[in-house]
C-alpha cells in the first residue's frame, strides 16, 4: 500500500487505511502522518480522523486529540460517538473537568451501545477529582442500575471509603461489589483482594 502511497499522495482512499493500518500495527509516528496529509487537503475522511484522533490520545498528545475533534466538528458540523469520548478523555487528563463533561454528556445522549457504562464511569471521574463526590456516586450508580458492573459498587464504596469516611456505607458497597465480583484480570484480583481484606477493618 505504501507503494502506491509514494506515487500518489493525495489518494485519499489510500492515506485513509493507511492511517488504520498503522494505527493498528502502533506505528503511531506514520498514523499521524498520514492523517495530518489528509487533514492539510479538508478530505472527506471521517474514519481517518476518527483512527487520527485516537492515535493522539494512545500517544498521550490530548491537545492534539482535542484539535482534531475540532477541525472534524468545524468541517462536518458532527463528531462521531468515539471521536467524541476521546476528546473528553483528553480533556479529562488535561484536567478541564467541565468540558470533559460536556462531551460526555453528548455522548450519552447519541449513545446506543454498551459504550453508556463507560461515559457514565468516565463522568463520575471527573466529578470525583472535582471533589464533587455526590455527582461521582450518582454517575457510577446510574451506570450499575443499566449494566450491573460490579466495578461500579467498588466505585461508589471507595468514595464512601477514601472521600467522605462513611464507613457503614463504603462496607455495604464494597459488599455489594464482591458478591458479583471478577477476577480474571490480575488488576481485577488485586481489587478483590484488597476489598476482602479492607472490609475486615471497617466498623
Amino acid at each position: 500500500m505504501k507503494k502506491y502511497h509514494s506515487t500518489d499522495s493525495t489518494n485519499i482512499s489510500i492515506n485513509s487505511m493507511l492511517v488504520k493500518s498503522a494505527f493498528n500495527l502502533g506505528k503511531y509516528n506514520e498514523a499521524v502522518r498520514f492523517g495530518r496529509q489528509i487533514m492539510d487537503q479538508r478530505a472527506m475522511a471521517p474514519t481517518a480522523y476518527l483512527y487520527l484522533s485516537v492515535t493522539y490520545y494512545s500517544m498521550k498528545q490530548y491537545d492534539s486529540c482535542i484539535a482534531v475533534h475540532d477541525f472534524v466538528m468545524d468541517f462536518l458540523k458532527e463528531t462521531p460517538e468515539t471521536m467524541k469520548f476521546y476528546a473528553a478523555l483528553s480533556y479529562a487528563e488535561l484536567k478541564q473537568y467541565e468540558k470533559s463533561n460536556a462531551l460526555l454528556l453528548e455522548c450519552i445522549t447519541i449513545a446506543k451501545s454498551k459504550s453508556l457504562d463507560s461515559y457514565y464511569a468516565a463522568l463520575a471521574g471527573n466529578y470525583e477529582h472535582m471533589k464533587n463526590y455526590r455527582m461521582a456516586i450518582n454517575y457510577y450508580d446510574t451506570a450499575y442500575f443499566l449494566f450491573k458492573d460490579p466495578m461500579r459498587q467498588y466505585g461508589i464504596a471507595r468514595i464512601y471509603d477514601q472521600h467522605m469516611q462513611n464507613n457503614q456505607k463504603a462496607k455495604k458497597h464494597y459488599q455489594l461489589y464482591l458478591k458479583d465480583a471478577k477476577t480474571e484480570t490480575k488488576n481485577q484480583a488485586e481489587i478483590h483482594t484488597y476489598v476482602k481484606e479492607r472490609i475486615k477493618t471497617l466498623q
